[in-house]
């Protein structure tokens, strides 16, 4: 074999192993740099999808309420017992926003509790309506339990519990 080529097979080889030596030190620091960041970023980033929920109702959206919800979502409806898929909720809060009456979503988080990939938000919640005033409610409250998981770096809305009571 000519020396020219041996050199150039040995440079090819050296230059194949320390690209993936090289791929697999940036892998391995971003995902030290990953575990680094606090719960205080998850603690924003679960704040930031509930807040989603919030402007969902402002703008009578039933796409953008089940935007940051897994492919598995449920919700249970903790007053009746019912649970609904991801399918029956849209179609509920679709339902619900197509009677062109603004309905307005405010809570108060209570307690979140954020291990590896997965959370569960406790809140309080109200919600007014022109609707429930023709009804001679002046609202709704009601306790929620989120429970999100983690996957990619995106927080997802996996179920919701929710119970709550006209007040009158």
């Amino acid at each position: 074999m000519k020396p020219y080529l041996y050199i150039l097979a040995v440079l090819m080889v050296g230059a194949g192993i320390g690209y993936f030596i090289g791929q697999k030190s940036v892998t391995f620091q971003n995902s030290v740099f990953k575990t680094l960041t606090s719960d205080q970023d998850d603690s924003q980033l679960i704040r930031k999808v509930l807040e989603g929920q919030s402007e969902a109702y402002k703008l009578h959206d039933a796409l953008l309420l089940f935007k940051d919800c897994s492919n598995s979502y449920v919700e249970i409806v903790e007053d009746t017992g019912e649970s609904r898929g991801l399918e029956r909720s849209l179609i509920y809060y679709h339902q619900m926003f197509v009677l062109g009456h603004s309905i307005n979503f405010n809570f108060k988080i209570n307690d979140l509790k954020i291990a590896k990939n997965s959370a569960v938000v406790k809140a309080s919640y109200s919600k007014t309506s022109d609707l429930y005033d023709q009804e001679g409610i002046k609202g709704l409250t009601g306790e929620g339990l989120w429970l999100l998981s983690k996957s990619n770096g995106r927080w997802q809305i996996n179920a919701f519990s929710w119970t709550e009571e006209a007040k009158k």
